[in-house]
């Protein structure tokens, strides 16, 4: 039992770190365009962006962890890493391609997948299902920042 647990953290740590990793390489925030947006005033201190998101990885890496310790179904794995491509998706077509309209729909899509991971994981672990709630509250105030730097810009 102690291996399985310790498997599941692991991998499920990789593969955040993965996913934390690469959209990071698409994450410019000293870049002239980002500067130069009107940025809305509730727009927190970078500093936040960073502790914050941290903490959302770590809540989606132990929430895929207890889904792995009750053999959620391959339906529950697919969404996770639909959730990962959205995530680097989002930061691709926000910071590097410049596209913000863009990335407000895949930040929605985001997080309709984010509710959807957490209704099919719910009724295999609900400790899963609920360490996932603050990230997709986290996501709601990230659509609320993206949208109105739309309106500003």
């Amino acid at each position: 039992m102690k291996k399985k647990i310790m498997d599941s953290v692991l991998l499920s740590l990789l593969l955040t770190a993965v996913t934390a990793g690469t959209a990071m390489l698409f994450v410019d925030t000293k870049s002239e365009w980002y500067i130069s947006l009107i940025k809305p005033v509730i727009q927190p201190p970078p500093l936040v962006f960073a502790v914050v998101w941290t903490v959302v990885y770590l809540l989606c890496a132990a929430s895929l962890t207890f889904a792995q310790l009750k053999d959620a179904p391959v339906k529950v794995y697919v969404l996770y890493g639909i959730q990962a491509v959205l995530n680097i998706a989002w930061c691709l077509f926000y910071f590097t391609l410049h596209l913000p309209l863009i990335a407000f729909g895949i930040l929605l899509a985001y997080l309709v997948v984010c509710y959807l991971t957490i209704r099919q994981v719910y009724p295999v672990s609900k400790t899963a299902a609920w360490l996932l709630v603050p990230p997709a509250l986290w996501l709601v105030f990230a659509a609320v920042l993206n949208y109105m730097i739309l309106l500003l810009n």
